[in-house]
């Protein structure tokens, strides 16, 4: 049995934002340590896709928990970002099962375009959700699917909802889709 949802959405909050701090530790890293650089530059590329693999797996599945656990209603941008990374998933597992090299290019790809749908619906949510500011979000415009304001949604922090969320976890996706570029090459 899973927590209540304010519990389950602090948990995921806590994990996003050290996810945060890693990336931005990492990159800052990378660009003013070469010893770092080189470090993380001499691990195995598929090592990376693990990672990205693990870190895609887990965003779909938390997605999942919270639309047919907590009934948290998708709304248009937010099915529109799955378009993005359901693909990611699947992609990872046959790369790791048949050791295909150079999808890091095709989930860096994907999650840019991820980044797009993500930074659009997290605007809005910062406009009316963080500031308070009297915005009409772009799904509330008449779409078939709900609004993001039919329910109380996700608001960790005063400033985490499920778009920043997604923000966090693809642009991490692409530094490690970057790095994977970077990687050495080991054939077993």
């Amino acid at each position: 049995m899973l927590p209540a949802m304010p519990t389950y959405s602090f948990m995921l909050s806590l994990g996003i934002l050290a996810i945060l701090f890693s990336t931005l530790l990492s990159f800052s890293l990378y660009i003013f340590s070469e010893k770092v650089r080189k470090n993380l530059q001499g691990i195995e590329y598929f090592s990376y896709l693990r990672i990205i693999g693990l870190i895609a797996i887990s965003s779909t599945t938390f997605a999942m928990i919270y639309q047919l656990y907590y009934e948290l209603d998708v709304c248009i941008l937010c099915w529109w970002q799955r378009i993005f990374i359901f693909p990611i998933d699947v992609i990872i597992l046959v790369s790791l099962w048949k050791k295909i090299r150079w999808n890091h290019l095709i989930t860096g790809i994907l999650s840019f375009g991820w980044l797009l749908f993500a930074g659009y619906h997290y605007y809005y949510h910062f406009l009316a959700w963080v500031l308070a500011l009297p915005v009409v979000l772009p799904c509330e415009q008449g779409w078939l699917l709900p609004a993001c304001t039919d329910n109380d949604g996700v608001l960790t922090f005063g400033f985490i909802t499920i778009p920043f969320m997604s923000l966090v976890v693809l642009l991490t996706m692409i530094w490690l889709s970057f790095l994977a570029s970077k990687a050495k090459w080991v054939d077993k």
